[in-house]
């Protein structure tokens, strides 16, 4: 899975785009991040395109004062 932490956005992105295939979109639950659906990445892996945020302020995201 690859990890892209774009310019000018605090959020942190998980992508597995080899597929080819429809995307399944994962957001965690409060005080977790993206590594909650490590099994559920291994399962659908390779059958489908991937993405996984990790939500402002937790995992890779970082903490901001911004409003988004």
């Amino acid at each position: 899975m690859k990890f892209l932490h774009l310019e000018n956005t605090p959020i942190s992105y998980y992508i597995d785009d080899s597929a080819n295939n429809d995307w399944v979109v994962f957001i965690h639950a409060a005080f977790i991040d993206h590594r909650m659906f490590e099994k559920q990445f291994e399962y659908f892996s390779g059958k489908y395109n991937l993405l996984a945020v990790d939500i402002i302020g937790h995992g890779n995201s970082t903490k901001t004062k911004k409003q988004f």
